[in-house]
């Protein structure tokens, strides 16, 4: 299963990294995880940055921003103000919970 990020913590404006996972996740919290784990160069290396904190991973329509500690679900108008600031702002985001 292939999952779209976007590359908002560290890559070129409007950069989307696909990941290819294993179709066997249980539920979102899982999937989210492996795609931050397979999102790693060290596991498929890319033309793109690792997924990191403060990327977005799109899944069944739903927008999940990697935080520090977990995944913080987001709405297309929190997401439009998000892209919106200064990339090395976005950071500060991510610790918002």
């Amino acid at each position: 299963m292939k999952i779209r990020v976007h590359m908002l913590a560290f890559g070129k404006p409007g950069e989307i990294r696909e990941v290819e996972i294993p179709s066997d996740c249980k539920n979102t919290e899982d999937l989210l995880l492996d795609v931050y784990h397979f999102g790693q160069n060290d596991f498929q290396p890319q033309q793109h940055p690792s997924v990191s904190v403060g990327d977005v991973i799109e899944y069944n329509g739903e927008l999940h921003m990697v935080a520090v500690v977990g995944f913080r679900k987001m709405s297309q108008a929190e997401i439009k103000d998000y892209t919106a600031l200064p990339q090395r702002d976005r950071m500060l985001v991510s610790y918002v919970r």
